[in-house]
């Protein structure tokens, strides 16, 4: 037959455990959504840039698309995420 003591211990310290999961699982979401809306806006700042118009056309050709101005007509790339 356990000991009462110990089933009692052993309860608490799954509570608290418990518990402790709970709380750093809050935190995750809340930092995950904080990194997520400062990315947003990171996003926003650095689709207002212009690429300076006197570049050097070798260089803005090596820029992946999404970092060159489009063009008026041009169709913004797919984002996976």
């Amino acid at each position: 037959m356990p000991d009462v003591e110990l089933v009692a211990y052993e309860t608490a310290v799954e509570k608290l455990c418990a518990d402790w999961v709970l709380d750093v699982a809050k935190l995750l979401n809340s930092a995950g959504d904080a990194v997520s809306a400062r990315t947003g806006v990171l996003k926003t700042k650095i689709k207002g840039l212009q690429v300076p118009q006197k570049s050097n056309e070798k260089e803005i050709a090596a820029l992946p698309p999404h970092q060159r101005n489009p063009d008026p007509g041009e169709r913004p790339p797919e984002r996976a995420y």
